[in-house]
């Protein structure tokens, strides 16, 4: 089966964990960052290693290199161009690309109004025939007043930007932030939550009742079966990420993976790959991963549908976005 070919559909893939590794170094030399010697230390310190410890905060160090790296409008855009390729080329028809503006923003102390202009422009320019939207996240570990100028970009940008996210260490409350989540909904922005992924079924009670309509990961939503109940009635979207699950430790073993039965009891589950360069994955991966653990050919397109149907689209996009799929299924000849 080519999977590559397959026609896909991605909601989670964080910009910030797209960067192709050589291209980090080339961005890191133009911006004078001392680094770590030597070509294999400098790779563990950006991408998860078989012995690295199976946590969201380890995982989440991974980052640590990236946070005062960009020091131009152009390696800002380039980085956002070809995260855009690249999704393009693993067969993915329709990406929502999700980032923070201030993070991007913060070394050139820049506009992230502006700096949210770049990677929007730059990334559908790399997307080709892949259409692509946006998705803003805010960060749980910083204060509301560091989050706001996100908020800022994301409406300034709204006619690309469908929806807010909050992602980061979920020990950090997402109480501050609620007023600026509130802000975007009257803005007509959608919202999903980082939840279920560190801890357990009352951080996706919090994000459900704040009202996301998509679960970033949702994997231990599975410890309660009344959640689960509700989240299936609300069709509510898990964002799994197979590979990211099992290196955050929400997950011990592949084998554990609850993706498999949720989708056969009828929840709307899609697979995603997070942060591909710091995972070490790719769409292709995630689906070739999913087949290992007994999914079928059907049910591959299945995952495909539900992200198509839990897309922040309008409903001309949704029609038009079904439309493509079929016809890139439908076998030539």
């Amino acid at each position: 089966m080519d999977l590559r070919s397959l026609p896909k559909v991605e909601l989670h893939r964080h910009l910030e964990g797209s960067v192709r590794f050589m291209t980090f170094v080339s961005i890191a030399l133009e911006g004078g960052m001392k680094m770590p010697r030597g070509f294999f230390k400098l790779r563990d310190r950006v991408r998860v290693r078989d012995g690295d410890p199976r946590t969201l905060r380890s995982f989440l160090r991974k980052f640590d290199l990236f946070h005062n790296l960009y020091p131009s409008r152009e390696s800002i855009e380039r980085v956002a161009l070809e995260a855009a390729e690249d999704a393009a080329g693993e067969g993915i028809v329709h990406l929502e690309l999700r980032f923070s503006p201030v993070h991007f923003a913060r070394r050139m102390k820049a506009d992230p109004v502006e700096v949210a202009g770049w990677i929007i422009r730059a990334a559908r320019k790399g997307a080709g025939r892949m259409t692509v939207k946006f998705i803003v996240t805010l960060g749980r570990h910083h204060s509301a007043r560091e989050n706001a100028p996100s908020i800022d970009a994301a409406i300034a940008w709204r006619r690309h930007v469908v929806a807010l996210d909050v992602a980061g260490d979920e020990s950090h409350p997402l109480e501050p932030l609620i007023p600026l989540l509130r802000r975007g909904t009257r803005h007509g922005l959608a919202l999903t939550i980082h939840a279920g992924e560190a801890r357990g079924p009352e951080s996706v009670r919090e994000a459900l009742d704040l009202g996301a309509t998509r679960l970033g990961h949702g994997v231990r939503a599975v410890r309660d079966p009344g959640l689960l109940k509700e989240i299936r009635r609300r069709s509510i979207a898990f964002e799994m990420c197979l590979t990211s699950n099992i290196q955050t430790g929400a997950v011990r073993r592949p084998e554990d993976h609850p993706l498999p039965r949720l989708l056969r009891d009828g929840h709307r589950v899609t697979l995603n790959t997070d942060d591909p360069a710091i995972c070490g994955t790719d769409l292709v991966r995630e689906f070739r991963e999913a087949r290992r653990l007994g999914l079928s050919a059907a049910e591959l397109d299945v995952l495909t549908d539900h992200a198509v149907e839990a897309a922040f689209l309008t409903k001309p996009e949704r029609t038009e976005l079904r439309n493509r799929i079929a016809r890139l299924r439908k076998p030539s000849g």
